[in-house]
Parts: structure tokens; sequence; C-alpha cells
């Protein structure tokens, strides 16, 4: 986009893909953070100073959801 909102590139001809092949697979959802790259991120804030280095537990009983 040009800075007045202007297409000035030729759309692609071709739907995008994803990493995955199989039909709803949610491996690259765009929500989900590999805890690589949250590493980063959390070094980036704490070396940025954007952090409070705090920790919050969950709370007492709490677990994941489990698909079933």
């Amino acid at each position: 986009m040009d800075l007045d909102d202007r297409m000035t590139r030729p759309l692609p001809d071709h739907p995008p893909r994803t990493g995955c092949l199989v039909e709803g697979c949610p491996c690259k959802d765009p929500l989900i953070l590999s805890h690589r790259r949250a590493r980063f991120y959390a070094h980036l804030a704490r070396i940025n100073g954007e952090t409070a280095r705090r920790v919050i537990r969950p709370e007492p009983g709490w677990e994941l959801p489990r698909a079933g």
C-alpha cells in the first residue's frame, strides 16, 4: 500500500497456503505463539524495561482444557 492506501502491487493469482495440510488444523493459528518466540519477546521486553517481571500463578485447581 502507498501512503494514501492505494494498492500498487499486483495481487497473487493463487490462494495463500498454510503450513498444514489437515483441514481445520490450528497449528498455524496466528494466536498461537511458540515457546521460543514467547521467550524472544519476553527478552526484548526485559531489556527495554517494559515488564514488571511478575509471574501470575493460575487459580488453584485450574487445568488446561482437554479434548474429549
